[in-house]
């Protein structure tokens, strides 16, 4: 691996002494609004020139300070950089530059050496504006039961890549959010696959955007999770991926997903060890559809069912399922679901044996919840109350 020999700097060395200090101030500030701060990627080259000689996988002669912008690892780790790859210098040039604009939005351009005379700023242009996660992504996730009280939990992204747990309460309502930390703005699809290793813990599957690898994060029942397990590259050929629960009854959640070249529906069978066998296909024409989403048992037959929304009308419509791997055809719940931006189910929240159904309103981001009833309907929706507009 190539590495730069340049000695650290005295300033680089006491901002390294300091910074354990501020690791708490740093922490509060990421829970509120600061202002946007960005540097153009011809300005980080300037940076890198001057920090690492353009050597992207540079490893100063300390191995305190990695990557082409010459990133420590409490940085690194702190502002999420670990989704990407363990260390700044194993990561590509494009996640280096996202978590050093982090950076430079807590600290300015002085938590660099090489600053002046490049141009480093706050305020300056995007380097990679943001981009529609597109279906496989849902900012608002169902989690299952992560934490034991016996009520599903969710998961919300923040707009810095921030992931927060609220907790199902058995009311209907949830606790404020807990902050699991920052790097998840690396992954482009978020879901909760249930208990994958049967041992009673909720599972979350997420899909890598550097790369396209899917990683399970296991539960432990404590509402953390472990380390991922990487299940291997490929999952960038999808644009949706959602976990579906148990739909052949064999006593393990399965997962589905929609192939982008052909629209056709696949279904991964969960084996009960935490892996899936090949998918089997379900056949074409799931490309009508811009929201698709486990529901939940709707009907309780004991098996869980599908809503979708059509994208030419807006309506909803749920697929039931029939405990053979494979669903009824729809029913039409009727128009009007294009009023929402976020539509998700969210387990049983109420505790009355019923899973419910999330949305959020586009035009003021209020949550509210549709109540099962136990015959396949909803009630008239409940509302959560406005500022979830504040995940995406």
């Amino acid at each position: 691996m190539p590495m730069n020999t340049r000695v650290p700097t005295t300033k680089r060395l006491r901002e390294a002494a300091v910074l354990l200090s501020l690791t708490t101030a740093l922490a509060a500030g990421a829970l509120g609004a600061t202002p946007a701060s960005a540097a153009s990627v011809a300005t980080w080259d300037k940076v890198a020139h001057c920090e690492s000689t353009d050597n992207w996988s540079a490893i100063d002669i300390t191995h305190t300070y990695y990557g082409g912008l010459q990133i420590n690892m409490d940085n690194w780790r702190h502002y999420g950089g670990t989704a990407y790859a363990a260390r700044p210098d194993l990561a590509t040039k494009k996640q280096q530059i996202l978590i050093a604009e982090k950076i430079l939005k807590d600290q300015g351009p002085g938590a660099w050496t090489c600053a002046p005379g490049t141009g480093l700023s706050k305020g300056g242009p995007d380097p990679y504006p943001a981009e529609d996660a597109g279906p496989a992504m849902s900012p608002l996730v169902n989690v299952g039961d992560i934490n034991g009280n016996g009520v599903p939990d969710l998961l919300a992204r923040r707009k810095d890549g921030h992931a927060l747990v609220y907790w199902g309460k058995g009311d209907g309502t949830y606790t404020d959010p807990t902050d699991l930390g920052g790097g998840w703005d690396g992954y482009d699809a978020i879901t909760g696959v249930g208990d994958l290793k049967k041992n009673g813990m909720s599972d979350l599957l997420v899909r890598r955007k550097s790369d396209g690898h899917a990683l399970v994060y296991w539960g432990k029942g404590d509402g953390t999770y472990t380390d991922p397990t990487d299940l291997g590259g490929g999952w960038d050929a999808y644009d949706v991926i959602t976990g579906v629960g148990d739909i052949n009854k064999n006593g393990v959640p399965d997962l589905m997903v929609r192939r982008k070249s052909d629209g056709h529906a696949l279904v991964y069978w969960g084996k009960g060890d935490g892996t899936y066998t090949d998918p089997t296909d379900l056949g074409g024409g799931w490309d009508a559809y811009d929201v698709i989403t486990n529901a939940g048992d709707l009907n309780g037959n004991g098996v869980s069912d599908l809503l979708v929304r059509r994208k030419s009308d807006g309506h909803a419509l749920v697929y039931w399922g029939k405990g053979d791997g494979t669903y009824t055809d729809p029913t039409d719940l009727g128009g009007g679901w294009d009023a929402y931006d976020v539509i998700t189910g969210v387990g049983d929240i109420n505790k009355n044996g019923v899973p419910d159904l999330m949305v959020r309103r586009k035009s003021d981001g209020h949550a509210l919840v549709y109540r099962g009833k136990g015959d396949g309907g909803f009630t008239d929706p409940t509302d959560l109350g406005g500022g979830w507009n504040a995940y995406s």
